[in-house]
């Protein structure tokens, strides 16, 4: 309780802090973009934004852009693809 009281991170908080890797963050979010059916323009939403921000403040900085989420998708798609048509 001492570390809620003096504002110290608790251990949660250090192993979320510590435990966030980017590639991996960017890899969930374009399966999840096109799996829901989600606009490429959500990943500039400010309520996205500050949902994303209450839960790791880290991952703000590595969200893409629509056009680079539309850019990558389309990217792994076309990788995805290639073996099935040829």
């Amino acid at each position: 309780m001492a570390s809620i009281i003096e504002n110290e991170p608790s251990s949660v908080e250090n192993e979320t802090a510590t435990a966030f890797d980017s590639n991996e963050f960017q890899a969930l979010l374009y399966r999840w973009i096109p799996a829901n059916n989600v606009s490429f323009r959500k990943v500039e939403s400010e309520h996205f934004h500050d949902l994303l921000r209450y839960l790791n403040p880290r991952c703000e900085s590595v969200l893409p852009s629509h056009q680079t989420t539309s850019r990558t998708i389309g990217a792994i798609y076309d990788t995805q693809l290639g073996p099935l048509t040829e």
